[in-house]
């Protein structure tokens, strides 16, 4: 992934936004995770996602009750303004 914006969370975990590693021409998420031991990338927890699997991952967790009040208000909130952000442009 050519990362193009990271939002740091702790010492060894962060989503890094990017260009796919599959192709230059798809967006991809990451939640990376960092090995604090020998300073390199953890293949084991740092999945790479294309962004069209966000919704249906989004949409069998939330029908599933996966996530907690909270997670979902902090979505819907974070989603309300990604629409008026998108209409007014």
């Amino acid at each position: 992934m050519k990362v193009e914006k990271k939002v740091t969370i702790s010492e060894t975990h962060s989503i890094e936004i990017g260009t796919s590693s599959w192709s230059s021409k798809e967006k991809s998420i990451r939640s990376r995770y960092d090995s604090l031991e020998t300073g390199k990338f953890s293949p084991h927890a740092s999945s790479e996602l294309p962004i069209p699997d966000l919704q249906p991952i989004i949409k069998m967790a939330a029908e599933n009750d996966l996530l907690s009040i909270s997670q979902c208000s902090e979505m819907i909130v974070a989603l309300s303004k990604s629409i008026s952000k998108q209409v007014s442009s």
